[in-house]
């Protein structure tokens, strides 16, 4: 899932509240799961302060699946601060920027541990 963030902005919003809970029930049915979380940002403002939001967004999405979701920190890869890195859209456009604000968040299967 994804999960978008405003401009300057870190604090996960009400909409995607219920989408972080499922994922984290979701997970749960996994056997071996491992959640994936990479935070980016467009490439509005400087490299240096496009890292720092990238980072603390991808933080406060892991905060909360630990914290609300019950997803134990050893089911969380470390959180990835990918910067401008992979951007989805144009950074010509507010709506391309806006797309380019966000966190990625996935289930892996550990197949070893799954025995599959």
């Amino acid at each position: 899932m994804t999960v978008l963030f405003g401009n300057d902005k870190v604090t996960i919003e009400e909409q995607y509240i219920p989408q972080l809970m499922k994922l984290a029930e979701q997970a749960k049915g996994v056997i071996g799961y491992i959640i994936q979380v990479q935070g980016y940002a467009s490439k509005v403002g400087s490299a240096a302060l496009n890292q720092k939001l990238s980072t603390e967004r991808a933080e406060n999405v892991t905060n909360f699946l630990e914290q609300q979701g019950q997803i134990p920190l050893t089911n969380i890869l470390a959180p990835g601060a990918m910067g401008t890195s992979q951007q989805v859209a144009p950074d010509t456009t507010s709506e391309g920027q806006a797309e380019n604000r966000r966190v990625v968040v996935r289930i892996l299967q550990n197949k070893g541990i799954a025995g599959a």
